[in-house]
């Protein structure tokens, strides 16, 4: 077994100069470890579940208890660039993109003045209605159909700024998912920074007091 020979033993075992190699499939070698080589098995989230099952496997096997294991995460991100756009950041721009169309006085300021006011002349009679009329659908779809086509011509007013908002939208939708791929914590370990493991080793080694 050439993996623990460098840390134990300065000779070769007897079986490795009989010409012998150890190539266990994962089960068996999680045991042979824990049972022979380990007084602490470190897994991972990934295999310490699947150890359970070690676990089982060996006292059938062999009726023995394997040593003790313990499930151990961390997390390191590789150094790429990143903006760590929040989930709140994309959900304001969307509001004010959807907001920017339902009601595009507050967004905007190169309207003719007489539109605004006949738009709130519109949402007076549309309130009215739903208070003192609500059954009287048609009359308050006619009022809600004024209303789109007021708004649709406040929006022509200045027509950059839906284009403006809706960008605004698309550049922090891509710029988080160039964060999912930048703070993503399964790299493999070798692509890490040196100093970044070390790092990690030594705050493992603090906490554990070695």
């Amino acid at each position: 077994f050439r993996s623990g020979r460098a840390a134990t033993h300065a000779q070769p075992w007897e079986l490795e100069r009989c010409g012998w190699q150890l190539r266990p499939r994962a089960l068996t070698l999680s045991a042979f470890a824990r049972l022979l080589l380990a007084d602490l098995f470190v897994h991972g989230i990934g295999g310490a579940k699947y150890d359970e099952i070690m676990e089982d496997f060996i006292m059938a096997l062999l009726g023995v208890p394997p040593g003790p294991a313990c499930c151990v995460s961390a997390t390191a991100y590789l150094p790429l660039p990143h903006a760590d756009i929040r989930a709140a950041d994309i959900s304001a721009a969307r509001h004010r993109s959807r907001d920017l169309r339902f009601n595009p006085q507050r967004h905007l300021r190169n309207v003719p003045a007489e539109l605004p006011r006949e738009r709130a002349e519109l949402v007076r009679r549309a309130t009215e209605l739903r208070a003192m009329q609500p059954r009287d659908h048609a009359a308050r779809s006619l009022v809600f159909q004024a209303l789109q086509r007021l708004n649709a011509q406040m929006l022509a007013a200045d027509p950059w700024r839906a284009a403006e908002y809706d960008q605004q939208v698309q550049t922090l939708e891509a710029q988080q998912r160039t964060d999912g791929v930048a703070r993503d914590r399964e790299y493999f370990y070798v692509l890490h920074l040196r100093e970044t493991l070390q790092q990690l080793v030594a705050g493992v080694q603090s906490s554990m007091g070695i």
